[in-house]
């Protein structure tokens, strides 16, 4: 009776858990930042309910690599930061918030058949609330949120903030799911139709150019690491890629759909491939954060020790000289609008090896679907989605204790 007490207990904090963190951008009382911290706090309580308690048989086989770089690189960055004489209380909670999502998915790993019913709850709440914006008014469901931005022109947020963040839940809840196929039997189908609502979500809803190309290139992967014939796949992939553009340009949509308006720009000034950044400041700003970061780390070698954090705009200041292309940097800002990138010039070589260690922990495991995540995510990581996003650590955590349990017949 007591054991199933305990299992109760832990059920409804795993399932509240879990839904917080495919769900990170609302709250019943949200504060003044894009991601809640209910997901944080939550999974943090689950934790330490798990190993306090003697009764539960739910901890991981093996606590991932990943868990201990995070709180190694979370103390590491906060003496560089004493040091230099800066301190950002949000960066540090960024590396915080990494250790605990990693953590929670090598948990759940053991018994993945307890977050269905968050994972099919949130994938009809993204759905309905996105719909409900796009047909009725872009304002609905918004109460939970701290800001939805939009516009006339853009798509709608759903359950996120913006449109771009919207397509980003939306392609890491697809990589998820593909994962997440492989440790339940028979999901097979439920999960296909899933992925397929989220990316026509992506496609007609957020209508975001960064979440269409973060789409095409995990289908890319997808298709890449299948074939045998890597350049035949890449070929047709490409051709088909070009006829979609040229079609939807036939039809007007680059009015509607950004990514074809910037194709076609692309297309036509094809002789000068530094066109596209020069002429678009969206895409000038979010390439100046990832050149940069990166640059900072090589810049250092052979002792790339890191910046810490909260010395990013001084170093902005001194290098946007080197840098006469980027144009479009963002004066007086802090805050480093790419994940990898980030770690490489806050913790130098250190950030580095987490980086490292995130790849191999997923792609050695032998899964087709593992290695496709673990592609994916080294590549879409150094865009402008933050190490602080939940469902990122969920996704590390999760598919590096793959071995932990091959299946389950929840």
């Amino acid at each position: 009776m007591e054991d199933l007490k305990y299992d109760r207990i832990l059920t409804f904090f795993v399932q509240v858990a879990t839904l917080c963190i495919f769900l990170p951008y609302i709250s019943p009382f949200p504060i003044s930042s894009d991601t809640q911290p209910l997901a944080i706090v939550i999974c943090t309580l689950t934790i330490v309910f798990i190993f306090s308690s003697q009764t539960v048989k739910m901890k991981p086989i093996k606590i991932p690599y990943i868990s201990m770089f995070s709180a190694l690189s979370c103390g590491y960055v906060v003496s560089l930061s004493l040091i230099y004489g800066s301190f950002e209380l949000r960066g540090i909670a960024s590396y915080i918030s990494l250790l605990v999502f990693s953590m929670f998915g090598s948990i759940i790993a053991v018994r993945p058949h307890m977050i269905k019913a968050p994972l099919l709850l949130a994938a009809v709440l993204w759905l309905v609330v996105g719909v409900a914006q796009l047909l009725l008014s872009k304002d609905f469901g918004t109460i939970f949120q701290h800001r939805a931005t939009s516009s006339i022109s853009r798509g709608v947020v759903s359950l996120a903030s913006e449109p771009s963040h919207y397509s980003m839940m939306c392609v890491l809840l697809i990589v998820f799911l593909d994962i997440y196929k492989t440790r339940i039997r028979n999901l097979s189908p439920w999960v296909l139709k899933l992925q397929i609502t989220f990316g026509i979500q992506i496609l007609f809803l957020s209508r975001s150019t960064f979440g269409i190309l973060a789409l095409l290139l995990w289908i890319f992967i997808k298709i890449y690491l299948s074939f045998k014939k890597k350049m035949i796949s890449t070929v047709l992939i490409s051709i088909v890629f070009a006829f979609s553009v040229y079609v939807a340009k036939k039809m007007n949509l680059h009015h509607e759909f950004r990514l074809v308006y910037l194709v076609s720009e692309i297309i036509e000034n094809i002789s000068e491939p530094q066109y596209i950044f020069i002429k678009d400041a969206s895409a000038n700003a979010r390439a100046a954060d990832i050149i940069i970061s990166t640059y900072s780390f090589f810049e250092s070698i052979p002792l790339p020790i890191g910046h810490g954090l909260g010395t990013w705009k001084d170093y902005l200041g001194s290098a946007d000289e080197n840098f006469d292309y980027l144009w479009h940097i963002v004066p007086g800002s802090n805050r480093i609008m790419s994940g990898y990138g980030g770690l490489l010039y806050e913790v130098g070589l250190l950030g580095f090896i987490l980086i490292i260690s995130i790849f191999f922990s997923l792609y050695r495991l032998g899964s087709p679907e593992v290695k496709v995540a673990a592609v994916f995510l080294t590549i879409f990581m150094f865009t402008a989605v933050p190490i602080a996003t939940p469902i990122f650590g969920f996704i590390v955590g999760f598919g590096s204790c793959y071995f932990a349990k091959q299946s389950d017949t929840g």
